[in-house]
């Protein structure tokens, strides 16, 4: 049986929020700071969690704006998580065996991103798709497959196919990246499974009353796997913090704050303090959002080497993003550290990665941010290659005896890209030509090379100052 260790000192679990002033929506301009949070907003945001299970008006941040309404029709909830006044950026609809989602990021009536997650026998599908430049094309798709009961160390295969158009420097081509993988659910760095070992019985200890689904492994002679007192302290204090780490990503990303807190509200998470080979963390999968979880426990083990390190809240963060329903689904991303729970963790945790100030803030920050709130990362302002170079002005490849005018293989062109590379507009005309086909000659050949002229991307963003 869990054990509650600390006292009731900010409101118990199940007791009625405090009276609020009427709610008014927010605007949706980025945060440009992520204040610490203090008592009373700790409690207003894990009260405003509570009003959006029940139905109602929830204010995060208590600063008596509204940020997000549930209602409620039978088996059906519905959230609708506000950005300017009356604007509804994202929209969440939970039924009893499927969520969808859809965001306009944008707010211009356009939908910009969809989620779907579905269980039909057994097998759990979610797809997610997103429009990152506003240009009405599908620029990154998630696909996920999950066979088996999800939870505590249940035997479960994930299935995941992601396509994200990328832009390579080098040769100015913009293609589809497509990656695949399939492994048991347990997310941790490079395959080895880091749950190995996590402790088992009844014999824990709550952490804090405010969430008395979390719960910690009481180091024993019968689990030696479990935390030490020092450990525990450690965990309870991360726990206190995640309000100020569950902010900053909603500042980023509307859906991940959303999933973050109902999975730290909502569901059952057990703590290990499992030795690992490689210093890493790791942490059973759960569904993003979706039905209600009923007895299911989701694990979470923060290898001991990690306590006390400038990595320990990143760590901590990263592994409840696994709970809440995000998946390492591209391996090459995983191994750099450039996907969305990596960035996000990094980004949210004082820009720090591996134990260390990132040296990509401004990357970490747009690849965790959704369209519409990535240019508070940074921008690049400079000459880019392409592959796209109309010949219909100077920068043109000459043919023939009549110098007849043809496309350049490859231009130099003005573009603005934000920290993920994502384009800002139009890039601009073709400068100059690069390489031409063969048989012709360059009208106006590139004597410089591609080069950002400006670049913020390595600055910290405001999260992270």
């Amino acid at each position: 049986m869990a054990r509650i260790l600390v006292l009731c000192l900010a409101g118990c679990p199940g007791s009625a929020p405090d009276a609020a002033a009427p709610a008014t929506p927010k605007s949706a301009t980025p945060a440009t700071t992520t204040p610490a949070p203090t008592a009373a907003s700790a409690g207003a945001a894990r009260a405003a969690a509570r009003t959006l299970r029940t139905g109602g008006d929830a204010d995060f941040d208590g600063d008596g704006k509204l940020d997000a309404t549930t209602t409620i029709d039978g088996e059906t909830r519905t959230t609708i998580y506000y950005g300017s006044p009356g604007k509804a950026r994202l929209t969440v609809v939970v039924r009893a065996d499927r969520v969808d989602l859809q965001g306009d990021f944008n707010e211009d009536g356009t939908v910009d991103f969809k989620h779907s997650g579905s269980t039909v026998g057994g097998v759990r599908t979610q797809t997610s798709t997103w429009d990152t430049d506003f240009d009405g094309a599908v620029d990154e798709t998630e696909t996920l497959t999950i066979t088996g009961e999800l939870g505590r160390g249940q035997p479960v295969t994930v299935t995941a196919r992601h396509e994200r158009r990328v832009y390579d420097e080098a040769t100015g081509e913009i293609t589809t990246r497509v990656s695949e993988r399939s492994d048991n659910g347990i997310y941790a760095h490079g395959g080895v499974d880091h749950l190995a070992g996590f402790p088992t019985g009844s014999d824990r200890l709550g952490l804090d009353l405010a969430h008395p689904n979390i719960n910690v492994y009481e180091q024993s002679a019968g689990n030696p796997n479990g935390c030490n007192e020092e450990q525990q302290q450690q965990l309870r204090d991360a726990l206190a913090g995640l309000d100020k780490q569950i902010d900053c990503v909603a500042s980023a990303n509307t859906t991940a704050a959303a999933a973050l807190r109902h999975a730290v509200d909502s569901r059952n998470i057990d703590l290990g303090c499992v030795p690992s080979s490689s210093n890493y963390g790791a942490a059973d999968l759960g569904p993003l959002l979706g039905e209600p979880d009923g007895d299911r426990t989701y694990r979470v083990n923060i290898a001991p080497t990690t306590f006390g390190t400038p990595g320990f809240s990143e760590t901590f963060l990263h592994e409840l993003m696994h709970v809440s329903g995000y998946a390492h689904l591209d391996a090459d991303e995983e191994a750099s550290k450039t996907d969305r729970v990596n960035s996000c963790a990094s980004h949210c945790s004082g820009c720090i990665k591996d134990n260390r100030p990132s040296e990509t803030p401004g990357r970490d920050c747009a690849r965790c941010s959704e369209p519409g709130k990535k240019e508070v990362c940074g921008i690049k302002k400079g000459k880019v290659r392409s592959r796209a170079c109309h010949r219909d002005h100077l920068a043109a490849c000459l043919s023939g005896a009549y110098m007849t005018a043809v496309d350049c293989e490859v231009c130099l062109r003005g573009a603005t890209r934000l920290c993920d590379d994502t384009p800002v507009g139009e890039d601009g005309m073709p400068l100059c030509c690069e390489r031409c086909p063969s048989g012709t000659k360059e009208n106006l050949e590139c004597t410089e090379l591609p080069e950002w002229r400006i670049n913020t991307c390595f600055d910290k963003p405001p999260a992270c100052r």
